[in-house]
């Protein structure tokens, strides 16, 4: 190896007298002594709740309803699907997702920790989660609509969550 040049014999100086001033250093303190397990009297708190473990039930297995099952799954969620004609849709067969019919939703809700609706709007689907039916969901589950809004009723939605029975709600539709 030769000797460097002086360009970079100098950047190196530089770098040297910078961290002797201090620089890269976080400007906020704790946020170093949260890195090392400290802060404010103990160690930083652990990490929120994860889908690792949880049942979800994928309303609507049409469009996106597949792509959805399948990222749930690849997070270790034990997948449900509700369709309206499960013999005719095979769509998540090679998933390994259950297909059950929408007469059965009643049944399934209750053991859905995360709710995903992905329908249409039809006449059989308007109204479809109503307050009777958000009463069904474990208390702290949580609902996410990527459907369309007239399937869930917005005002029982409300309600649902400002008494805390429903955990969370995404919608993109409102």
């Amino acid at each position: 190896l030769g000797a460097r040049p002086a360009a970079a014999a100098g950047g190196r100086r530089a770098r040297a007298r910078a961290r002797r001033a201090g620089a890269g250093k976080r400007s906020c303190p704790a946020a170093g002594r949260r890195r090392r397990g400290g802060g404010r009297g103990g160690p930083a708190p652990a990490p929120g709740p994860t889908l690792a473990g949880k049942g979800a039930l994928v309303v609507g297995v049409g469009g996106c309803g597949p792509r959805v099952a399948r990222a749930l799954r690849a997070l270790d969620v034990s997948v449900r699907g509700i369709v309206r004609e499960p013999e005719r849709s095979d769509r998540l067969a090679p998933a390994g997702v259950p297909l059950l019919p929408l007469a059965a939703l009643d049944d399934e809700l209750p053991a859905a920790d995360l709710l995903i609706v992905t329908l249409p709007a039809t006449p059989q689907t308007d109204g479809l989660l109503g307050s009777s039916r958000l009463k069904l969901l474990p208390a702290g589950s949580v609902l996410v609509n990527v459907g369309r809004a007239s399937i869930i009723d917005e005002e029982a939605l409300h309600k649902a969550l400002v008494e805390g029975s429903l955990g969370a709600a995404g919608i993109d539709v409102w």
